[in-house]
């Protein structure tokens, strides 16, 4: 970790390839605008991959409970609902967002359509005060604005 100077501010930023080799870590390969968040938010790195694990471990339970589950609807909803309560939807935004950005090979760019869609719907839900996690994989299943693919 390193420090810059800007608008008499100081800034943590974490070396791009201690990114890469952490993601690489946790096994999560993550876009370039992804890294770059990363870089600049270090203090919340730890946060964020652990949200992310927690999302995509929990989609696929659901799954293999359900094979009818839309596993990929279900983990974006609920990563955007959990970030957005840990860290306030801007910024739940501009994480997801990156993660859409796409620059990984072999990936379908229509699917990132749907995943910014149901990515918004997780962080509206988060911000409707009487909604729990418990609540999220009943209305994943039941809303009609919420895109079931998979």
């Amino acid at each position: 970790i390193s420090s810059r100077h800007a608008d008499d501010l100081t800034y943590l930023e974490m070396d791009k390839e201690d990114v890469l080799k952490i993601s690489h870590d946790v096994g999560d390969k993550l876009t370039r605008a992804e890294v770059d968040i990363v870089t600049k938010h270090p203090i919340q790195a730890s946060t964020l991959f652990r949200i992310k694990n927690y999302s995509k471990d929990q989609g696929r339970a659901a799954k293999a409970s359900n094979p009818l589950m839309p596993e990929g609807s279900y983990r974006h909803v609920l990563w955007n609902f959990l970030l957005t309560r840990q860290y306030g939807e801007g910024f739940a935004k501009m994480v997801t967002d990156a993660h859409e950005i796409g620059d990984r090979e072999g990936e379908v760019v229509e699917i990132h359509h749907v995943d910014y869609h149901n990515n918004a719907i997780g962080r509206r839900w988060a911000l409707e005060k009487n909604v729990t996690e418990a609540d999220i994989l009943p209305r994943v299943l039941s809303d009609p604005k919420v895109i079931r693919k998979d």
